[in-house]
């Protein structure tokens, strides 16, 4: 089933991580009137996302308040997982233009009766500012990354690809 959004108020984009590192679901949540979207996302992404924000954001002074409330709200009914992701800061509406679609969605190959989900929508600076903080942190209080193929390092084990998995590595 299809469902695309095109949303102009926002009044919250936070995202969020639910279980203990390692377990950890992350979480998108964009919220507008009559519109609240919870989306499962990787890590990765989180982190892609909020490194993106912060790099558009070095060019941008004059900043608001940022939002305190930065935790995903209930129902945490999840709507799709994330596939792609792009982010571009409007400079003509001083805003951010984000689209997310869902993991089986590609604008490129997919005509736009047959696309699986996505959103699109903006935000001010400070909303966008806000996320890439919270995105830093959570990405940051996760298990540490192995200092040879960069995977996380679980206190079970690390099989690490760069020693064949055969030991763990040694610093």
């Amino acid at each position: 089933m299809t469902n695309s959004y095109e949303l102009d108020d926002v009044t919250r984009f936070v995202v969020d991580a639910i279980g203990e590192p390692g377990h950890r679901v992350f979480l998108i949540q964009i919220v507008a009137p009559r519109h609240l979207l919870t989306l499962k996302t990787e890590k990765q992404s989180v982190r892609l996302l909020g490194d993106r924000i912060s790099t558009l954001l070095e060019d941008i002074t004059d900043f608001g308040h940022l939002p305190d409330d930065l935790n995903v709200t209930a129902p945490l009914d999840i709507d799709w997982e994330t596939g792609s992701i792009a982010v571009e800061w409007n400079i003509s509406l001083e805003r951010f233009a984000i689209e997310i679609g869902s993991a089986r969605w590609d604008p490129a190959t997919l005509p736009d009766d047959d696309r699986d989900s996505f959103v699109s929508f903006r935000v001010t600076k400070e909303q966008a500012g806000a996320f890439a903080i919270k995105a830093r942190l959570l990405v940051e209080s996760g298990r540490p990354p192995c200092p040879l193929c960069g995977y996380p390092l679980d206190a079970e084990g690390h099989a690490c690809p760069r020693t064949n998995g055969h030991r763990p590595p040694s610093l």
